[in-house]
């Protein structure tokens, strides 16, 4: 997997960690969230990411939706609700 992530993008990986999505999320958290630059608006009704554009910090359950599998917690859904209606 590795591998593949390094021919794809160019870059070079010293170290890298497979987790599960609760792990992925209390590490997120754990960094104080992660900061992310949107180029534009993001909407997507199956993995209930809502992104407005420009530098955002995510917390763990705001940058699980990006993973697509069209589930989420109750907190980051109620957050994307939140996006859309602000």
């Amino acid at each position: 997997m590795v591998q593949t992530v390094e021919q794809l993008t160019g870059l070079k990986f010293d170290y890298w960690a497979m987790t599960g999505f609760a792990s992925f999320e209390q590490m997120v958290d754990d960094v104080d969230g992660l900061v992310v630059d949107v180029p534009f608006a993001m909407s997507d009704e199956d993995s209930r990411a809502f992104f407005d554009p420009g530098v955002q910090r995510l917390d763990g359950d705001n940058a699980l939706p990006s993973r697509g599998t069209g589930t989420t917690s109750p907190r980051a859904t109620s957050a994307a609700r939140r996006t859309r209606a602000g």
